[in-house]
């Protein structure tokens, strides 16, 4: 099984439970990885034979851009619309973390993963 990883897809949203979260925002970061058999694009060297990181991308800021309160319910929209319209995806993994979570704690910041 091949795999394909984008890494470090930044953006600004309102996820989160707390008010101040909706109205101000924060920073995220989107990581994707989906695995799938690459065979035909190696060989044909063509992208309409392989899974375009761009429109994984495109995907992520997409979804980013839903509110949410939680940051499980964006990446599992994101995991399964990437599943969606790519069949050659076989499974995917989304991570989103969420930097400076406004918590009473010194956490740097909050990571969630799904995978389907």
């Amino acid at each position: 099984m091949d795999a394909l990883h984008v890494s470090g897809i930044r953006c600004y949203a309102f996820h989160g439970c707390i008010n101040e979260e909706a109205k101000a925002g924060g920073y995220f970061t989107v990581d994707i990885s989906v695995t799938g058999d690459w065979s035909t694009a190696a060989k044909t060297d063509e992208l309409s034979d392989a899974v375009d990181y761009v429109t994984l991308s495109k995907v992520a800021i997409e979804e980013m851009k839903v509110r949410s309160k939680m940051i499980e319910t964006v990446a599992y929209r994101i995991a399964e619309r990437i599943k969606k319209e790519h069949v050659l995806v076989k499974t995917v993994n989304v991570s989103i973390t969420k930097e400076r979570a406004p918590i009473e704690l010194d956490v740097a910041s909050v990571k969630v993963s799904v995978s389907i």
